[in-house]
């Protein structure tokens, strides 16, 4: 239990900030975006927002959805498994949710949408670091790469999940070269990094609305030299902005309706 009361000491910490928001279908005809061939989604609660942000005609743009859920019963997320399934299969989308062992008892769960895709050719994208930021130190991960990061159990624990289990390329999510990629809640950057480790000439568009994560997520981006697009912003059903709650020590559970 002393072990634990360590690990948890400061976790809940929050501070506040005042965030942008933008419509997903807006950044599509902004930039100018064709295809999505994966849309990758991790924003504590917010998943629905961002998928109301897409316009009817913008979905037959979108091929593939990787992304958490949040579903608790008697909350205001109660039912959102449905209504997302139903939402993606009315679009075209053959959908898996599955929820990991390790996440039994909670709200979380993992959804899969694909529609028919050839099949993936992996190559690596990346070269060694350029020199880092002045004044900022690196950690290194367990495959080599060295990143900006906010703590070192946090950036371990999203690397298992990212790098190792793969977490986001599961039941048919696929990447293939010159793929286009929306990381919506990119946290520091270490999906995006995923993403242009496993393929070449990749277009990766990175949305994270805290600013230090941002700054990381910057960071990690110019380190590697990588043609990153990248929002300081979250995407929702609406344009504007948003006060969010970010929790320095556990950064992956911030977010406006933390």
């Amino acid at each position: 239990l002393e072990a634990a009361d360590d690990l948890l000491e400061g976790v809940f910490v929050s501070e506040t900030h005042d965030c942008a928001l933008k419509r997903l279908s807006d950044v599509i005809r902004e930039e100018g975006v064709s295809r999505i061939d994966l849309l990758k989604i991790d924003v504590q609660q917010a998943e629905l927002d961002v998928l109301l942000g897409v316009d009817e005609a913008d979905w037959a743009r979108i091929d593939q959805v990787s992304m958490e859920i949040h579903d608790a019963p008697g909350q205001p997320s109660e039912g959102r498994v449905v209504k997302i399934t139903a939402l993606l299969e009315r679009q075209g989308f053959t959908v898996v949710v599955e929820q990991d062992d390790s996440l039994r008892g909670t709200d979380r769960y993992s959804l899969y949408a694909t529609r028919p895709q050839p099949e993936s050719l992996q190559t690596s994208n990346f070269e060694s670091p350029a020199p880092a930021l002045s004044g900022q130190a690196l950690y290194e991960l367990p495959n080599k790469l060295e990143v900006f990061h906010q703590n070192r159990n946090e950036t371990e624990f999203i690397y298992h999940q990212i790098f190792e289990d793969q977490l986001y390329l599961k039941h048919g999510i696929s990447l293939k070269p010159g793929d286009c990629v929306f990381d919506v809640g990119a946290n520091i950057g270490l999906f995006t990094l995923f993403v242009y480790h496993q393929v070449r000439d990749a277009s990766v568009y990175s949305f994270e609305p805290i600013p230090s994560n941002f700054e990381k997520l910057r960071n990690n981006v110019a380190l590697y030299g990588l043609d990153a697009n990248l929002f300081n912003c979250g995407l929702s059903d609406r344009e504007g902005a948003a006060t969010f709650t970010f929790y320095p020590n556990w950064s992956a559970c911030s977010g406006v309706y933390a």
